[in-house]
């Protein structure tokens, strides 16, 4: 495809941009394909490959993300949401039959897609998109969101950036509120939010950004920490614990692992506060979550785990029955905050929930997660 090899330089520097079942859609030429004719190009080469029987539509053939499809060949996208996990790698399954069967069948088109390029750095364009599967979901990096109520917005900036310095190989994005504009790492300004948002309004979306899989942990708080961590525990789908201290970060991680945390901000932020503060986030993320503690007794206390989470589902309505349920005000006012419902409408997966949100006002689902 000649307008594909005329991007080969420009594709060469791009970061990756990881879908569910490990490709790379950052070079992928479905999702880069925008012209009419680039369109059908894509697909005539889709059925050179293999990868179709016919060559299919322009419609079909365009890419418009996971979280806009009902489902994926590969099964993939229906099966995370069941297990209530963004990435494969998140499930304590992981890698289960689905997911060797998804290596598997990709492989086994390698050879005719070889074929079908007209010349071998062609084809290593088409190796990084999609026959690097294993290695893309073994490395898919966790995404955090941190958030807080205005209440304690003047902390926010200290906060995201300490989750920041702790994670550093995540993708961490600050939701405020803030009191200000403020910096990240010195360089890129937040504007402040316009309004102001209660630990209340905060939690739900603390749930739709969970739900929806536009990111994988939240990092939250009040004075507190208790009132939020019951209050995000009432969002279908959310495990939210109260970390005061890094032995108690380091047990809800390994033993519980969930979904959301919940620091006290209103304590004595002295030189001590902050200090504990820190080392509880250090300890939070100082080892990959559900491993279970202690190691002799892990296996025993993953399924305890496992078993908890499959309760609350079959406890629980779905998110988007609650917030059909939930005073219309308090719905203007949650849709209000732009950053979040943004954010999930251009990198969730949930395609119930982002068609509610797109009805009521949110934007276009056009975009992949990068």
């Amino acid at each position: 495809m000649k307008w594909y090899i005329d991007r080969f330089e420009e594709l060469k520097n791009t970061k990756p941009i990881y879908s569910v079942c490990g490709d790379d859609c950052a070079v992928c030429p479905r999702y880069l394909a925008k012209t009419e004719e680039e369109l059908h190009e894509t697909a005539e080469f889709w059925y050179r490959a293999g990868w179709r029987d016919h060559v299919v539509s322009n419609d079909e053939i365009r890419c418009t993300g996971c979280g806009c499809r009902p489902a994926c060949s590969f099964n993939l996208l229906s099966c995370t949401r069941d297990h209530h996990v963004t990435w494969c790698k998140e499930c304590s399954s992981f890698e289960c039959e689905k997911v060797k069967d998804t290596f598997d069948r990709s492989a086994a088109k390698m050879e005719q897609c070889r074929n079908a390029c007209e010349s071998e750095e062609e084809f290593q364009m088409f190796v990084r998109a999609f026959y690097e599967k294993e290695k893309n979901m073994r490395s898919v990096p966790m995404r955090i969101g941190v958030i807080l109520a205005s209440s304690q917005a003047e902390k926010s900036s200290y906060l995201y950036n300490l989750v920041r310095q702790e994670v550093p190989d995540a993708k961490v994005t600050g939701f405020g509120c803030y009191p200000d504009a403020f910096l990240i790492d010195g360089q890129k300004a937040i504007p402040s939010d316009s309004r102001k948002f209660s630990y209340i309004e905060i939690s739900i979306l603390v749930g739709i950004l969970l739900g929806s899989g536009a990111v994988d942990l939240v990092v939250t708080g009040c004075s507190s920490g208790q009132g939020m961590m019951l209050a995000c525990n009432n969002m279908p789908g959310v495990l939210c614990g109260y970390i005061p201290t890094p032995v108690d970060a380091y047990l809800f991680a390994q033993i519980n692992n969930g979904n959301c945390v919940s620091v006290p901000l209103g304590e004595d932020y002295s030189w001590n506060g902050k200090k504990n503060l820190e080392k509880t986030i250090r300890k939070l993320f100082s080892e990959p979550f559900g491993q279970g503690y202690p190691k002799s007794e892990a296996e025993r206390k993953l399924a305890d785990t496992a078993l908890l989470k499959e309760i609350r589902k079959k406890s629980q309505v779905s998110l988007v029955e609650l917030l059909e349920s939930l005073d219309q005000e308090l719905i203007r006012n949650i849709l209000a905050k732009k950053d979040v419902i943004d954010y999930v409408m251009k990198n969730g997966k949930d395609t119930v929930l982002l068609a509610w949100l797109k009805e009521k006002g949110g934007t276009n689902c056009d975009q992949r997660s990068e």
